[in-house]
């Protein structure tokens, strides 16, 4: 059940006084003391730090430890929210305050999850072989905490059917109660799991369509995967400035993240690489390391790159957003048999880690939050940054007047850089990267623009919808950039290195 529904307070007798300058009778109901005022948060809205939340709620502001924490669970009562690094993201505000036992419903250990758990078990019981693959809404459904209907009324259906109902608010209501199934579901598979009762691995699906408009399934690879992931990073963060998911359903701007994403597909390209810069990361990190070193690596991805190339130190940890790559990373892990190293799941811009714990923090083609770096860091501890320069195939950016950063008043180096510094880091080198790409044929710089977000709307439709204008301008750069090795794009990234 949506956790919605688990917002009332207790209830409570009405109580009857009787006046003595009349006969009649004042109804009046005790109400609520409310300790906290939420009137200036809106749902949708980003408080950019836990002070200015403080100030908005008018409470004291508390600099750490247990009684933060405490005064944060006061908050609970009041309203939800979700972290950015140091922001928080307003989800739902309650009309009425929410009773501090009830908060601890909606655990690993909830009611519901341990219902589905039963049903489940006996759904699978009943089946002739020992695998069983649903989509998410499947499950739902089979476990009969939602029916068929669930999500297919239109949002102008449901408007219609009472006047005073927003498009914000039908967006909102779908967005909490699929995070609340969502949490239901795996909360019941993982009780199961843990219990040796069942095996289970989330999959990622990719769907493609035949001439005929038949729909074909497989099951993503690794590097597919991988790409699923950096493309929805890229189209929430950097195309829509958004910092959660959420914001794009209450934004109602979900068909545009969509279409976004829909045009790539995962096929290999067919270029070689020239590395124009003599810096090694990896080399790097061998020179500032040792065997007592811990190293903290942020977008581990599928841990690849780390297993190949990190130095044997003491203690690794590689961290990603996505749990199918952590998933993918201790597989990999497994095979390795490299000792020493972990993965999990966890959010660049909300870490949880230790304070002065880790040696050296590496970072690729990912966001950081410089200050959080710094906290984790030992005196001395080093950060080792690679990432996407705004200055990256910029002539074939200028040719169609578009593309991935142009516009920015500042590259992401720079702004990497300087928030670097102003964390406190000393010693901080910023590195251009140099990069020459050479594509063999046309085609295959045309299929790789496609999936790489580089131009913006660089879609099929320059083809089927006769773009003679994009078309013409692709033509103009391969006729000027066409050599013996291929077709060139010139790729700028940066590194980034610093001391604490």
């Amino acid at each position: 059940m949506p956790k919605e529904t688990n917002k009332q307070s207790k209830s409570s007798n009405t109580t009857k006084k009787k006046t003595t300058k009349s006969s009649t009778t004042k109804i009046t109901k005790p109400k609520v003391p409310l300790k906290i005022n939420t009137s200036k948060l809106k749902v949708g809205m980003t408080v950019k730090n836990y002070k200015e939340l403080c100030e908005l709620l008018k409470q004291d502001f508390i600099q750490g430890g247990n009684a933060r924490k405490a005064q944060l669970k006061e908050f609970e009562c009041y309203f939800d929210w979700e972290k950015s690094g140091q922001k928080f993201i307003i989800t739902d505000i309650y009309d009425t305050p929410l009773e501090k036992d009830d908060k601890r419903k909606f655990g690993n250990n909830s009611i519901y999850a341990h219902c589905i758990e039963v049903i489940l078990l006996q759904y699978l019981s009943k089946q002739d072989g020992f695998t069983s693959t649903l989509t998410k809404k499947n499950w739902w459904e089979l476990l009969g905490i939602t029916n068929h209907n669930y999500g297919k009324t239109s949002e102008k259906d449901l408007i219609k059917l009472d006047q005073t109902v927003t498009s914000f608010e039908v967006r909102n209501f779908y967005q909490r109660c699929n995070k609340r199934l969502e949490q239901i579901l795996f909360s019941a598979l993982n009780n199961l799991k843990s219990r040796k009762l069942i095996i289970y691995e989330p999959e990622t699906v990719i769907v493609e369509y035949d001439d005929h408009g038949n729909e074909i399934s497989s099951i993503a690879t690794d590097d597919e995967k991988k790409l699923i992931l950096q493309t929805e990073r890229y189209v929430l963060h950097t195309e829509m400035g958004y910092e959660k998911m959420f914001q794009v359903f209450v934004s109602g701007r979900q068909k545009e993240y969509y279409e976004k994403e829909k045009n790539w597909d995962f096929s290999n390209f067919n270029f070689i690489s020239e590395k124009l810069t003599n810096w090694d990361m990896y080399e790097i990190l061998n020179n500032v390391t040792n065997k007592d070193s811990k190293i903290l690596d942020l977008g581990t991805g599928g841990g690849e790159k780390l297993l190949a190339h990190f130095p044997e130190v003491k203690e690794i940890l590689g961290t990603d957003y996505s749990s199918g790559m952590i998933e993918t990373a201790n597989k990999n892990l497994k095979i390795s048999k490299r000792k020493n190293i972990s993965f999990r799941v966890m959010d660049n811009l909300n870490m949880d880690v230790e304070d002065n714990y880790y040696d050296v923090v590496v970072a690729r083609n990912t966001v950081i939050d410089a200050k959080q770096i710094y906290n984790t860091l030992k005196k001395d501890g080093y950060l080792i940054v690679r990432g996407v320069d705004k200055y990256d195939c910029y002539e074939l950016k200028l040719i169609f007047g578009k593309g991935q950063g142009i516009l920015d008043k500042k590259p992401i180096s720079i702004i990497d850089y300087e928030n670097i510094i102003a964390s406190g880091f000393k010693d901080v080198e910023l590195i251009p990267l140099h990069v020459r790409e050479y594509f063999k044929t046309k085609e295959d710089l045309y299929n790789f623009l496609l999936k790489v977000p580089i131009i913006d709307d660089f879609d099929e439709g320059i083809i089927n919808h006769n773009k003679n204008i994009d078309m013409n301008k692709l033509n103009y750069y391969i006729e000027r950039n066409t050599y013996p090795k291929g077709i060139r794009l010139v790729r700028r990234y940066y590194g980034i290195v610093g001391r604490k």
